[in-house]
């Protein structure tokens, strides 16, 4: 008879011979999100033989980027390579002054692992966020009394469409560790500030430069009293930003104290490289003519943020952002980029790159098993050069979308 396609031999073959995927899980630990994928075989540099760090979007403010950890085939150009894309490199710090309450966050972004780099996005404590069990909006500060830690991340989370890998709550004393091996550094303060010392005494900054240590540093930073509240967290924005660049021109090591490891390593990695400091986008929003703003989010800029310092998100609720399989089926990893690049655009979230059992796959198609997906399905095939669009209902697939990359397409 007459002998099968290529098309027709990769499918027969992909199902016996593809291993079996893992899927990712949430882990219960509360200091860092769940969902790191398992039985990575080799480390980074050996499972991927050309760059892994994409452009991800000519509007990118700065590259965000994460590695991906394969198995049983470590070359990506060769048949049957699978690799999972790990989410890119989350912390979410919240900060809290001397009587525990909430005063701000900050969400820190890795770029790469080699140059360093990434990004700080400061949310004020007044940010209304959705925690999942509340039916209206909430400001940060006051889900942290309500509910603690927990409570905050869910509640950033469902307002920025993710949710940070890791997440730790940093109290003045922590900071104040982390700082001291670089304390003294100029301080820019906008407003005039008073507030308690330790011992009780009554201790006032006027507004504009002051040399402060990293106690009071840390108090002016989070000073609750002075109004408005974007004002705190440029203040944070700020400490951030001179930390790091005393980091940078200090001669003395170590530069970076102790009192939370986590930080401390993402902020080692962060400093050699381009940092961004971004305040959250946000609109003021008064409540009952009050004169402390709170702040709603700017949701089509948030979107496009977070789209361009997380390109690979961990959904803020299993199944809230479609998963997706990259195949490529032309034996050319080169043109993965510019497919990597639409799907970050599009809102997916890329979790699995592969090659076929057979490369030299004729056509490219996209193929999606849940018809609420069709939205999503619609813009990849557009931003792919119109490539063709099968549905497969399925009910329970591997990943909701999968793009097979044929000799046809051209990026």
């Amino acid at each position: 008879g007459e002998a099968p396609s290529i098309e027709q031999r990769v499918a027969d073959a992909e199902a016996a011979a593809r291993p079996a995927r893992r899927r990712r899980r949430r882990r219960s630990h509360p200091a860092a999100w769940p969902w790191r994928f398992v039985f990575p075989l080799v480390t980074l540099a050996a499972a991927v033989a050309i760059p892994v760090f994409w452009k991800v979007a000519a509007k990118a403010v700065l590259e965000s980027t994460a590695g991906v950890t394969s198995y049983e085939i470590s070359d990506p150009t060769a048949p049957n390579y699978v690799a999972l894309v790990d989410p890119t490199e989350t912390f979410l710090a919240i900060h809290v002054d001397d009587s525990d309450t909430l005063v701000g966050a900050s969400l820190l972004t890795l770029k790469d692992k080699v140059s360093g780099g990434g990004t700080i996005v400061g949310i004020p404590a007044e940010f209304l966020g959705s925690p999942a069990d509340s039916e209206t909006l909430e400001a940060l500060h006051l889900s942290y009394s309500i509910g603690g830690v927990e409570r905050v991340v869910d509640a950033i989370a469902r307002s920025i469409g993710t949710r940070p890998l890791e997440y730790e709550v940093l109290p003045p004393s922590v900071w104040a560790s982390l700082i001291s091996p670089v304390a003294g550094f100029e301080y820019s303060v906008l407003d005039d500030l008073s507030f308690r010392s330790a011992d009780g005494s009554l201790l006032t900054v006027s507004s504009g430069v002051a040399r402060v240590g990293a106690d009071e540093l840390l108090v002016i930073s989070s000073a609750l009293d002075n109004k408005p509240g974007i004002n705190r967290a440029e203040r944070i924005e700020r400490l951030w930003t001179r930390w790091i660049e005393a980091i940078r021109t200090s001669r003395s090591q170590p530069t970076i104290g102790g009192g939370s490891a986590k930080l401390e390593e993402y902020v080692a990695r962060l400093a050699p490289g381009q940092v961004s400091y971004q305040p959250l986008p946000t609109a003021p929003f008064r409540v009952d003519d009050g004169d402390q703003p709170i702040y709603v989010s700017d949701s089509e800029q948030v979107e496009t943020l977070v789209h361009t310092v997380i390109p690979f998100p961990i959904p803020y609720a299993p199944g809230a952002i479609p998963s997706v399989e990259l195949i490529n089926g032309a034996g050319d990893i080169a043109v993965n980029d510019s497919v990597i690049g639409a799907v970050v655009d599009a809102g997916g979230l890329l979790s699995v790159i592969s090659n076929p059992p057979v490369f030299g796959v004729a056509k490219s198609r996209i193929a999606y098993f849940n018809e609420t997906h069709l939205d999503l399905v619609t813009q990849l095939a557009a931003d792919l050069g119109g490539i063709d669009v099968q549905f497969f209902a399925a009910d329970d697939p591997e990943v909701d979308v999968r793009i097979t990359i044929g000799t046809d397409y051209r990026p």
